[in-house]
């Protein structure tokens, strides 16, 4: 996971109910053993791993269909944004044949994947860069 102090947070999956502040990611050790972790960031961990945004779900946050971790709406997502002190979550965790995806009507939440036989002509990186008019 990464975070710019003003505009961008980065995670695999997506945002957590408990992500209430920065301290909270903070406070996940690194390197990270499941078997240290309080309860709550082990719950944290799990959400920025496996969660899943939902465009038109009603509840903030839901069960995830995976098994683990929690969806999220768009709500939630600028709740957690804010918390954060940041303006975008740009995530990986699904795949898209465009290579990205803005996950809501907003530039709140991208998409990205992509893989290691990934060609020429779908180039992420330069999507998002597109997308967002501010990456070089």
């Amino acid at each position: 996971m990464i975070y710019s102090p003003d505009h961008y947070f980065a995670c695999h999956g997506g945002i957590s109910q408990w992500l209430t502040s920065r301290d909270i990611l903070r406070r996940i050790a690194k390197p990270t053993y499941t078997t240290d972790m309080e309860f709550v960031q082990g719950l944290t961990l799990a959400d920025l791993l496996w969660a899943d945004p939902v465009l038109g779900q009603k509840k903030w946050f839901a069960p995830s269909h995976r098994r683990c971790g929690y969806t999220f709406n768009q709500k939630a997502l600028k709740a957690v944004l804010r918390a954060l002190k940041v303006k975008t979550l740009i995530r990986a965790h699904e795949y898209y044949a465009s290579g990205s995806v803005r996950n809501f009507d907003d530039q709140s939440c991208y998409t990205v994947h992509s893989t290691p036989d990934e060609d020429s002509t779908n180039n992420s990186y330069k999507v998002l860069r597109d997308c967002l008019g501010i990456l070089p």
